[in-house]
């Protein structure tokens, strides 16, 4: 087999994963779309302004507002002033929203030991590698 059919190959398996990883990813009795999951990941690292929020989606800000605005709406984020700098507002995680993260991280973990269950630990341990050495190519 030639190493273009065997990329294109694994590329069509990586895209199948994703989806089978991401099916039914919802916490609790609030679904969430996989850009407000996402969202909600990136500002656990601490707040952000919604320019930021657009520069991490690569979007505009008015949509990484409206992306806010509903989770806000949904009482998982809030908005505030920044305490440096009074004329800029961040975007935080409320009580809510860090209890929907963690049940979607929970959630996703249990999905990715099922999906990795048929694998042997040597198995596992060589794709992590092969994986690391990708990303390290990458850079």
């Amino acid at each position: 087999m030639d190493r273009n059919k065997i990329t294109a190959e694994i590329l069509i398996s990586m895209g199948s994963m994703r989806k089978l990883m991401f099916k039914g990813d919802h916490a609790g009795k609030a679904p969430l779309t996989r850009a407000q999951l996402s969202l909600l990941m990136i500002i656990s690292d601490g707040n952000k302004s919604i320019k930021e929020l657009a520069e991490c989606f690569t979007i505009t800000a008015s949509a990484a507002a409206q992306l806010v605005d509903g989770l806000v709406k949904d009482r998982m984020l809030k908005r505030e002033e920044d305490k440096i700098d009074r004329r800029k507002v961040v975007v935080s995680l409320t009580a809510k929203g860090k209890t929907i993260l963690n049940q979607a991280k929970k959630k996703r973990m249990e999905s990715l030991v099922k999906i990795f269950s048929s694998l042997t630990d040597a198995e596992l341990e060589q794709l992590r590698k092969l994986q690391l050495k990708i990303i390290e190519n990458l850079k």
